[in-house]
């Protein structure tokens, strides 16, 4: 099997690739960011915690650009961080199931010597709406660093 080559995971929908060779694509792509993104996600929420809570027992409150006290701006980016858990869980999950079950199917007849049919429409569209789902988990990784860089 020849191994798709890529360019940024964005570009991934204007691929002029088949629906199965798209998955296959995405897929590599998923696999890679997989590895750490939740360690990430965890890594970035007890850090976020850990600043708020020595914020929080300074004997002095500075206030911060956005007008809040240093311990309450670190506790908003440590939810702005762990809200990408249920955040994923409950929007991108489904998404990521589909794609990821077009690849095994795909992975399966092509092992068997058999052809396997799907909706390169369908594959494209998922493949953009998982794109846009993680613009939305970025946005709320950059909102939290940009909390957790004004309150220090």
């Amino acid at each position: 099997m020849q191994e798709v080559k890529y360019s940024p995971p964005s570009n991934l929908h204007f691929l002029s690739l088949p629906g199965d060779r798209l998955a296959a694509a995405w897929n590599q792509v998923f696999n890679n960011g997989a590895r750490f993104a939740i360690p990430v996600i965890v890594g970035s929420t007890i850090a976020f915690l850990e600043a708020a809570y020595r914020a929080s027992i300074r004997t002095t409150q500075v206030k911060t650009i956005f007008g809040l006290t240093n311990g309450k701006q670190l506790v908003i980016a440590t939810f702005a961080t762990f809200a990408a858990l249920p955040y994923s869980a409950i929007s991108v999950t489904p998404v990521i199931y589909r794609l990821k079950g077009v690849n095994t199917d795909a992975e399966e007849a092509r092992s068997k010597g058999g052809v396997f049919f799907v909706s390169d429409v369908a594959v494209k569209r998922d493949t953009e709406a998982w794109g846009k789902k993680n613009a939305a988990r970025a946005v709320l990784f950059a909102t939290s660093f940009v909390l957790g860089l004004a309150a220090i």
